[in-house]
């Protein structure tokens, strides 16, 4: 599954990222004595390129629920990632 996505606002220059459904695992976590879904996600610009996993508790979700709310997951880890790293800015002179 890829996405690219657009800005829904911002400078023309935002960079497109596109996201790749990598993987969906199922994982049995002993330490919480639960199963988790682990889902891998690829995310590439001209910026670079990173992956995500992130982890969906099997009995909160249906198995049609699993990519949409690592979907949604991701999101959240970007958008608190992004708020955090603002100071990390490099504007680049000239």
């Amino acid at each position: 599954m890829k996405r690219p996505t657009k800005p829904r606002q911002g400078p023309q220059d935002t960079p497109i990222y596109e996201i790749t459904l990598e993987s969906v695992q199922r994982e049995y976590e002993d330490e919480f004595d639960w199963e988790v879904f682990e889902v891998e996600f690829h995310c590439t610009s001209p910026e670079g390129s990173a992956t995500a996993t992130v982890s969906v508790v099997a009995d909160d979700v249906t198995t049609l629920e699993i990519v949409p709310t690592a979907m949604s997951d991701l999101h959240k880890l970007f958008a608190a990632l992004s708020e955090q790293t603002k100071a990390w800015l490099v504007v680049k002179s000239g």
